[in-house]
């Protein structure tokens, strides 16, 4: 199937409103994560507290990705409290709660911890967070 990828520009609630116009199939923001530590160790995906199923699968899959291919985290990871990797509500919210499709806030590495900031600012990291996204969709 093919998509047809809108990036759209403004504060939170104008880029869902937007997407919500248009009648997006998913909503997707992608983060590179930071820290004040240097020792967080783990892929993310956050949801909306009004979140759908769809979007907990999504951001739960995308999680257990992300800490395979970039060997963060994973499933049960111990930083994020033992959980799935998907964190409900919170920091993020605002990004997705007005959205009228799936919607999930992709968090994969951390820019504060130097192993993972030398892994992502390289070809190939740009190259595999890339082909995250795409199978993803």
């Amino acid at each position: 199937m093919a998509y047809k990828i809108h990036i759209l520009t403004g504060e939170y609630r104008d880029r869902q409103t937007e997407a919500n116009n248009r009648k997006a199939d998913l909503y997707l923001e992608q983060h590179i994560n930071s820290s004040v530590s240097e020792s967080p160790d783990y892929g993310l995906g956050v949801v909306a507290r009004n979140a759908s199923a769809r979007s907990k699968e999504i951001a739960e899959w995308y999680a257990n990705e992300a800490g395979t291919r970039f060997d963060v985290g994973g499933p049960l990871d111990h930083d994020i409290g033992y959980s799935t990797g998907v964190r409900v509500g919170g920091r993020g919210n605002a990004n997705l709660a007005y959205t009228n499709m799936p919607a999930v806030l992709l968090e994969p590495w951390f820019a504060s911890n130097p192993t993972q900031a030398d892994k992502m600012n390289t070809t190939d990291g740009i190259r595999q967070g890339a082909h995250l996204l795409v199978d993803l969709v």
